[in-house]
């Protein structure tokens, strides 16, 4: 069977030539954030977000549709902003967005069981509880924070979050960081993937070791790294090691 694609680009309507992030609501629009606007597509037309239109910053590098349909994005500047129900809520219009006082980019976002929306800087890892009440953490175990690099929901409840060599298991209410995985050899920076229960990361110091770890239970997998480029992981079941051929 001979697979077909389309490529979509700012001659069909797309905001821009370069996509950051990609993520669909629950209405079923496919969400683009490029380096020049947000686009919003549903299947046939585009329709394109800019600062004209009320967003912070054109070029955004992170997206995220959390489970009440809000479209979460975070811009190239220091700024944080979604979408919901035909309107852009920014720091400037929206009460609950003006609690949050970045002092970095956001990196990521995801949402736990309970509907709590999480996004983390480099230093710090913040919630947006569905009260409406705000959260940020700043150090672990009473350790500053130094850089987090990866969070994604963990179906058992909480969120998993990498955090500089270390992967973590934070527990709902806020009360519990567990360390599951503590080793020297982890390097996380563009060679981690997580999704759900489910984690990815690789061992640069030995250089052909990756580590698969689903729940609490490790697995090592042999892998040679001077092939891998990334990791991606589907439906919490399939993790895909995607590797350089000419290696």
């Amino acid at each position: 069977m001979e697979n077909t694609y389309i490529n979509y680009n700012i001659s069909n309507g797309l905001a821009g030539n370069t996509v950051y992030c990609t993520t669909q609501d629950k209405e079923g629009f496919m969400w683009f954030g490029t380096e020049t606007g947000l686009s919003r597509f549903d299947g046939t037309h585009y329709k394109n977000f800019t600062v004209k239109d009320g967003l912070p910053d054109n070029e955004i590098l992170k997206i995220f549709c959390d489970s009440k349909g809000r479209v979460w994005m975070a811009p190239f500047k220091k700024s944080i902003c979604y979408y919901y129900k035909g309107f852009l809520h920014t720091q400037q219009n929206d009460t609950l967005l003006a609690k949050i006082h970045l002092k970095n980019n956001i990196y990521g976002f995801c949402e736990d069981i309970e509907g709590t929306v999480f996004f983390n800087q480099v230093k710090r890892l913040s919630a947006l509880s569905p009260d409406g009440s705000l959260h940020n953490w700043d150090s672990i175990n009473g350790n500053p924070v130094k850089f987090i690099s990866k969070i994604a929901p963990n179906n058992n409840g909480g969120i998993h979050l990498i955090e500089g060599v270390d992967l973590y298991h934070f527990q709902k209410k806020f009360l519990l960081i567990e360390r599951l995985c503590n080793s020297q050899a982890i390097y996380t920076v563009n060679r981690s993937g997580l999704s759900g229960t489910v984690a990815a990361v690789t061992n640069f110091v030995s250089g052909n070791t990756s580590i698969l770890i689903s729940g609490n239970k490790l697995t090592t997998i042999q892998n040679p790294v001077s092939k891998l480029v990334s990791y991606s992981i589907i439906n919490d079941s399939l993790l895909f090691m995607n590797k350089n051929r000419w290696n």
